[in-house]
């Protein structure tokens, strides 16, 4: 869900020493999306720029780690926030506009760690970074998958099966949205045995001195099935409760809403976040790539 949209008379009604995080799909989870904490790791990214030009998001939660068809996918959160992100309109900021574009408009290849043959497709998963960071002039969130997702559920579009209006089916009135959900609660369902993973990969370039600088934070966190919890939930869960403790702990003082990509420019709580986060068993790899003296040749 976006707070500045869909929760907004919600946060207006807060008591004015109540303090919350943006949240996005899945669920309550705080700073996250599909499991991870992308608003803040992008903010961290544009911080440590001097001028920041591209950030692109890549996200894909509950991944399975061996692919089943017919979707080669399951869900381990709820069915319909996991639907919305192949119809929702998509935000993108392109040339330094922004604009909405269909979901599924974009498709295109994707890899990470050993897993070299994924695809990913735009997706409306920008969160607060586009709000945030205005100057930015391209930015774009993408949903990660097994290959072949993206075209079936352009064809449902196409059909118009994620349609809210009821209409005539036969001789029944019915949504076309509400019987896609159904037949996907019985189509996505876990199998036992199963186990999912959990992919992020940020990217932001960016001028830092003279320097073109591009920084890459990624994970592939796969399940651990002795702990009883799927990658998903344990992303998820571990990222939420340490922003809950953050506030309690008193790290989090702002009143209202917090833009946690805000957040990332102080060192000590991102540092602390990661430290966190890694002591729960979630490690980030982070490479700098840097052209040297860029500016100077521009001069």
């Amino acid at each position: 869900h976006d707070p500045y949209t869909s929760w907004q008379h919600d946060f207006f009604s807060l008591p004015p020493n109540a303090t919350m995080l943006p949240g996005d799909r899945p669920g309550f989870a705080l700073v996250e999306r599909d499991g991870q904490p992308l608003c803040l790791i992008g903010g961290r990214g544009y911080y440590k720029l001097d001028k920041c030009e591209e950030m692109y998001v890549y996200v894909g939660g509950g991944l399975p780690v061996n692919p089943r068809p017919p979707f080669n996918y399951f869900t381990t959160w709820s069915i319909s926030d996991n639907l919305n992100q192949f119809n929702q309109p998509t935000t993108v900021v392109r040339g330094g506009k922004e604009m909405v574009i269909p979901a599924l408009s974009e498709v295109m290849h994707f890899e990470i760690e050993e897993f070299k043959n994924l695809e990913c497709f735009t997706s409306n998963g920008l969160g607060g970074l586009f709000r945030s960071f205005k100057d930015v002039p391209e930015m774009a969130a993408y949903t990660v998958r097994w290959p072949g997702l993206a075209a079936q559920m352009r064809l449902l579009n196409d059909l118009d099966l994620f349609d809210k209006e009821e209409r005539m089916l036969g001789k029944v009135k019915q949504v076309p949205r509400d019987i896609l959900i159904d037949i996907f609660s019985k189509k996505y369902q876990r199998q036992p045995g199963e186990v999912d993973m959990s992919v992020l990969k940020i990217v932001v370039k960016g001028i830092k001195g003279d320097d073109r600088v591009t920084y890459t934070w990624e994970i592939a966190q796969k399940e651990i099935p002795e702990t009883g919890y799927t990658s998903m939930a344990w992303t998820t869960a571990c990222t939420c409760g340490i922003f809950a403790r953050a506030m309690v702990d008193g790290k989090l003082t702002g009143k209202g809403m917090l833009a946690a990509e805000k957040l990332a420019k102080d060192d000590d709580f991102y540092n602390w976040v990661m430290a966190e986060q890694a002591k729960r068993g979630i490690f980030y790899k982070e490479k700098v790539e840097v052209e040297k003296n860029v500016k100077l040749w521009e001069k």
